[in-house]
């Protein structure tokens, strides 16, 4: 029950349930990359009250699990390549705003996103990545719940010639944030 770090990454397991990690209540770092989960039951990390960082990348997941936003110490999450879309962050109405994790770094790379999910205000946010999705809703005004993020991945999103032009102006003239990529201003999109 002491156990901080537990990496089972790469182990082909396909679901988490409430027992899952209820005995390790001093976990801090859970590494779950590259899975096949595909369910989470309700509550599985709601007794990880220290938990510090939480990996879900490359998994089968659809939706959310929405007490990782009520975790007092989450600082990194990452929920890249999943199988998310817009859909999937869904339960995030369901999470009370502003949430209680204080997010650092945040990754939902390659999750079929139209845009960036209502995560609320993130004050403590410092690094975004959202490489890799089509984003062809992003607005500038998406990024303003983010007071302090310094690094943003857009490698390999795409979105029409305009909306690329807005997005790019407010991230360089508005912000002191350092685009960690560019990404890829459609020119055959009309408008």
């Amino acid at each position: 029950s002491c156990l901080q770090v537990l990496d089972i990454s790469r182990n082909k397991i396909k679901e988490l349930t409430r027992i899952s990690f209820a005995s390790l209540t001093d976990l801090k770092f859970l590494y779950l990359f590259d899975n096949m989960i595909v369910h989470i039951e309700d509550d599985t990390f709601v007794m990880l009250k220290d938990l510090e960082a939480l990996d879900l990348s490359k998994n089968g997941l659809v939706d959310v699990p929405p007490e990782i936003f009520n975790l007092p110490n989450l600082r990194n999450l990452y929920l890249a390549e999943n199988m998310f879309g817009n859909r999937g962050f869904e339960t995030l109405e369901k999470v009370s705003k502003p949430i209680q994790a204080p997010l650092k770094l945040l990754s939902i790379a390659g999750n079929r996103l139209l845009k960036i999910p209502d995560f609320g205000i993130l004050p403590d946010l410092h690094v975004l990545n959202i490489s890799s999705n089509s984003m062809r809703e992003l607005t500038p005004q998406q990024f303003s719940p983010f007071c302090n993020l310094k690094k943003i991945d857009l490698n390999n999103t795409a979105m029409e010639r305009c909306k690329c032009d807005e997005v790019t102006r407010f991230l360089f003239k508005r912000r002191e944030a350092e685009l960690l990529s560019y990404f890829y201003c459609d020119a055959t999109s009309s408008g």
